[in-house]
């Protein structure tokens, strides 16, 4: 799409037309593959607590637009998930890595 004052806009897309954005949690990719248990321990509800399994997995180094333009990446990054075993729920999530944005 082209302007009048010859200023040009370019749509990104998505990878599906219909397909929305996912939550941090889910859309950064760990490497299952590589994924360690590290310890099972309550889930820490009230009333019937359920076990969860504390899982450690790097997060595959990726490249983003950044919220106000130019561009986001991260690498060596590692994430620890708390995941239910009973539901499948996540019940916590958290990332280390390197991070920087870039301004166009």
């Amino acid at each position: 799409m082209t302007e009048s004052e010859g200023t040009e806009y370019v749509r990104l897309k998505t990878k599906g037309e219909n397909e929305e954005s996912l939550p941090e949690s889910y859309g950064t990719k760990l490497e299952w593959r590589k994924a360690k248990e590290i310890q099972r321990l309550l889930c820490g509800f009230q009333g019937k607590d359920h076990t969860c399994v504390v899982v450690e997995a790097p997060i595959k180094s990726w490249i983003r637009h950044g919220v106000v333009g130019g561009l986001a990446t991260m690498s060596n990054g590692i994430s620890r998930v708390m995941i239910d075993t009973e539901k499948g729920a996540l019940v916590a999530v958290s990332y280390l890595g390197s991070s920087r944005s870039f301004a166009d």
